[in-house]
């Protein structure tokens, strides 16, 4: 009897003991929940970018007040560069503003100008720009437009062919004027950025005046047309943390 109430004793003391062990707090590290990182347009960016573009330039000849001749003809050839901006994005709707610079060498020789039995030799060097954007987004897609001040820098060379040997006579300009144009970015990773856009510019009229015919002005005008991709790297944004009132 006494050898049956040890065992009933010893059995009930494990049930208690298992039920106790299972009301208390379990020492198990929970799971790793993987963090996916939610994106955002928001940030500094900067980047590469390069493509083609072509000029439309007509040059009209002024002598004593009076058009002596004109000419149409276009210029093309690479351009590459660099950009750096900033982006807000609010809801879908990304706001920013963007700089950038590039290197063109955008040239032709026009056709031969009777009136001076002449030809020109057009060439472009730097160009830039200052400009806005604004863009909507889906997700990692953005299509956006831009618009802005453009500059750039003209080389022109009046090459007179009947004057003996080639004279010439030369004329360096940098003008300013507006841009406007538009594109896509994609959004490889949080931080790598593709991009394609065109843009289109207009730099006004301008006059050289000749130096071997006094009285003589070549009047010319400019726009330009271009096409580019880059891609860009996207700085991580921290927002600024609120502001906590003490009382």
């Amino acid at each position: 009897m006494l050898r049956k109430l040890l065992l009933s004793t010893v059995a009930a003391t494990a049930m208690v003991g298992s039920a106790l062990a299972a009301d208390l707090p379990s020492r198990k590290a929970p799971p790793v929940v993987p963090v996916v990182p939610i994106f955002t347009w928001t940030g500094f960016y900067i980047g590469v970018d390069g493509g083609y573009g072509w000029e439309n330039l007509r040059e009209t000849g002024i002598f004593g007040g009076l058009a002596a001749y004109q000419l149409n003809y276009r210029a093309n050839g690479p351009v590459g560069g660099g950009h750096a901006g900033f982006n807000w994005q609010v809801n879908q709707f990304v706001f920013g503003f963007e700089g950038d610079v590039l290197a063109t060498s955008m040239r032709v020789t026009g056709p031969l100008n009777t009136f001076l039995f002449a030809n020109t030799l057009w060439r472009t060097g730097v160009t830039g720009s200052v400009r806005g954007r604004i863009g909507w987004a889906w997700d990692r897609f953005l299509i956006f437009g831009t618009g802005g001040v453009a500059f750039e820098d003209f080389r022109i060379r009046e090459n007179f062919l009947g004057i003996g040997p080639i004279v010439g006579e030369g004329f360096h300009t940098t003008r300013a004027g507006f841009t406007v144009g538009g594109g896509v970015e994609y959004a490889v990773t949080n931080n790598w950025l593709l991009r394609a856009e065109y843009r289109y510019s207009d730099y006004g009229t301008f006059n050289n005046a000749s130096v071997l015919f006094p009285g003589l002005f070549y009047r010319s005008r400019v726009q330009d047309s271009r096409v580019t991709g880059g891609i860009s790297y996207k700085f991580d944004y921290a927002a600024p943390a609120p502001v906590v009132a003490r009382y």
